[in-house]
């Protein structure tokens, strides 16, 4: 330790200082010296100075390149001038140091020259500042975020002394009271700021104890109030208390709207305890949080029963697993706002109720709380019941088009009439489109798009194709429904089937043809059948007197008089009802013997006719003569398409499970085309070059009289196949 006294007795000339003494100072504080020669550009280091830079203490000189290395490049300029002007003048300098491990030392530098005993050589000394400069960083930087809190927050603050004097305020605290900090140095503060009822309280608070929160009313300049919740807080510095803080929250909005929360809860209350529908609140577990007093009358339970139960026994068993799968998308977070499910009431019976739901989640998303408005819609499934099983008797189905989404939305039934599945739902244009019959779709699109465009209402009649390639008519009726501005909201219509109704009338209309047909036939068979029969008897007379080279000529002209003939007796058989013999017969005898018959006919047209060999069919019951007179039609038909020759298949079977027996006749002649197949049967059409088209119109007749059918498949290229299918006979014998 320095002692005075023993320096005093010693000249102050005379006094040198101990070397070693000055270096061990040196050491324990850290500073470095060092002495730097500009014209070697070389410079000798303390150790301290060495650990300063960052080097281990060496015992060398330290070029000049070596030294800038390790200063910062931003003061590396700043260094090199500090040094000129050392030479001429003493100068303090602070820079950076740059250290292998990658940080940053801040150091501070003095250097001098001795111009007279040693030329050209600076020496300085060197300490290490980061510390301090640190300190000062955090110091600067705490005042600058304790002024931007003070000044950017948005709640009011003011510091006062332990006078109550205002001695600072931030902008917020002037803006809540009107008066600027200058005005507040002049003013009491508790007896300006607070309420007169208010301000001794105040004043006798923020003195005595800490204040947290409370919540009171601050006065403006201009006479109006604030809400506000007001906390103190002591002002200490080297613990004691100098002043403290006081901060003014503004809550006035937060009021408001616990004014409205209270005004809707108790708005809620009112609800809750007298709507019909019952209102629910459950947590995320499905657990009832509560449960309006509208229970009781829906379901027999008082709420009090049901507050802490979980909604899953009340619901029907077959029910529970689509609500329990609602309830895992709303944690999974979705939103489910309505299903109806069926509800089990105290006493066992059951409750369609229709449900809608509210969810409450937190930031992340997590449910909360679930709040549910149910309704009892029982009488309104029942009504939907009894119209949809009424709509399925009258076979009429409703549908509704959506402008927005360009999809049907299609009931149950209208489904069926679709020949789609019942819970298909929803169906798109494009699917709509190959259900339509390909003659109907330009009308139906065209007709679709002109009520969209100007109309109302449409009505239409179309085919639709069912998958099984059936023909379906339907009656379509729709409405067009608008916005307020006019657009096209939806367009709802309804469809009937009315494939019965209209075979009812391609019925009707056949049996008017077929009267017309035939009076217009009996009309004319009787205006031929006279001069007919004298013709045929001079052509027979006059064939005999004639040549040979005119025989050829007679021949001919007697072919076509007996053609003419057997068209008249067709026409004759629609002209009148035919006399019936029915009994009990056996159809491969029958269909052998017309065979045949035409077995010559065919040998001459190069055709070959087969018949297959068949199990036994069951007896049938009709008339032998009319039935023969089915098959020579068929047959001849089958004959006379393969002019250039071909096969002929006679099959016959039965089908037991139906009780029917069937004769098919398969020829491979050129085929007829779909669309005249729909044909055959109609007077006067034929595919053949002389036909009349009777003798199928005939067969067809004489096949429906005896309770069959005829029907007719073929492909062109391919072939024509018809079969006769009649029931069989039911009584006890053949």
């Amino acid at each position: 330790m320095y002692n005075p006294e023993v320096h005093i007795q010693e000249p102050a000339s005379s006094w040198i200082p101990d070397p070693e003494r000055t270096r061990s100072v040196l050491r324990s504080s850290g500073i470095g010296v060092w002495e730097l020669n500009l014209c070697r550009l070389d410079s000798a280091w303390t150790p301290e100075t060495f650990e300063l830079f960052g080097m281990e203490p060496a015992d060398r000189l330290v070029a000049l390149p070596e030294i800038l290395a390790r200063i910062h490049p931003a003061d590396v300029t700043r260094v090199q001038a500090a040094v000129d002007v050392a030479r001429v003048v003493p100068i303090d300098l602070e820079y950076r140091i740059l250290l292998d491990c990658g940080a940053t030392r801040h150091v501070r530098s003095r250097m001098v020259s001795d111009g007279r005993h040693r030329p050209g050589t600076v020496t300085g000394i060197i300490e290490d500042i980061t510390e301090r400069r640190t300190l000062e960083r955090q110091l600067r930087e705490g005042q600058e975020r304790y002024e931007s809190l003070k000044k950017y927050n948005p709640n009011g603050i003011c510091s006062l002394d332990l006078h109550g004097q205002i001695t600072d305020a931030n902008q917020a605290f002037e803006r809540m009271t009107g008066y600027t900090l200058d005005e507040w140095r002049c003013l009491p503060l508790f007896n300006t700021l607070f309420l007169p009822q208010d301000a001794e309280w105040a004043e006798a608070a923020f003195f005595n104890r800490l204040v947290e929160n409370v919540e009171t009313r601050v006065r403006h300049r201009d006479g109006h109030t604030t809400d506000v919740a007001v906390t103190s807080v002591p002002m200490v510095v080297d613990g004691r208390r100098i002043g403290f803080y006081i901060m003014l929250q503004d809550i006035s909005q937060r009021k408001r709207v616990e004014c409205e929360l209270r005004t809707t809860q108790r708005l809620y209350q009112m609800i809750s305890m007298n709507a019909l529908d019952v209102i629910a609140r459950s947590d995320a577990s499905g657990r009832v949080i509560y449960i309006s007093p509208s229970v009781t009358p829906v379901l027999g339970y008082r709420p009090e029963e049901l507050v802490g139960q979980e909604f899953s026994h009340l619901f029907h068993p077959e029910d529970w697993p689509t609500v329990a799968a609602l309830g895992e998308r709303l944690v999974a977070g979705e939103d489910v706002e309505r299903f109806t499910a069926r509800v089990v009431t105290k006493d066992g019976g059951l409750r369609w109720c229709e449900t809608t739901l509210r969810v409450a989640r937190d930031l992340s998303g997590r449910l909360l709380e679930v709040v549910g408005v149910s309704r009892d819609v029982s009488e309104t499934i029942q009504l939907r019941e009894s119209f949809e099983h009424a709509a399925e008797i009258a076979r009429l189905g409703h549908w509704t088009w959506d402008a927005e989404t360009h999809s049907l939305s299609l009931s149950r039934q209208m489904c069926v009439n679709l020949g789609l599945p019942a819970e298909t739902g929803t169906l798109t244009a494009k699917r709509l489109r190959p259900i339509v019959h390909p003659e109907d779709l330009p009308g139906v699109v065209s007709d679709f798009r002109e009520v969209i465009r100007a109309g109302d209402t449409f009505h239409r009649v179309l085919r639709v194709l069912l998958p099984d390639g059936a023909v379906r008519y339907l009656e379509c009726q729709g409405e067009v429904m608008r916005g307020g501005e006019g657009e096209v909201v939806r367009v709802m219509g309804t469809t009937q089937d009315v494939t019965d109704r209209k075979q009812a009338e391609e019925t009707i209309m056949k049996a008017e043809k077929l009267s017309a047909v035939g009076q217009l036939a009996a009309g004319i068979a009787h205006e031929i059948r006279n001069p007919l029969t004298a013709l045929k008897g001079f052509t027979q007379l006059l064939a005999k007197r004639a040549d040979t080279d005119s025989q050829r000529y007679f021949r001919i002209m007697q072919d076509e008089l007996s053609r003419i003939e057997r068209i008249v007796n067709e026409m004759l058989l629609l002209a009148k009802p035919q006399a019936t013999a029915y009994r009990v017969l056996h159809l491969q005898p029958l269909v052998a013997e017309v065979v045949a018959l035409l077995e010559p006919e065919a040998l001459m047209n190069g055709v070959h006719v087969h018949i297959a060999d068949a199990p036994a069919l069951p007896p049938v019951e009709g008339d032998p003569g009319q039935l023969k007179q089915v098959w020579i039609n068929i047959v001849k038909n089958a004959i006379e398409a393969m002019p250039g020759g071909g096969h002929v298949d006679v099959r016959c079977g039965t089908d037991p499970t139906v009780r029917e027996a069937w004769v098919e006749v398969a020829d491979d002649g050129p085929g007829i085309a779909a669309d005249r197949l729909s044909q055959l049967g109609t007077p006067f059409f034929s595919t053949k070059e002389k036909g009349t088209g009777l003798g199928m119109m005939v067969s067809r007749r004489i096949v429906e009289q005896h309770a069959g059918r005829l029907e007719v498949q073929s492909a062109v290229g391919v072939g024509t196949t018809v079969r006769v299918t009649l029931p069989a006979y039911r009584g006890t014998g053949a």
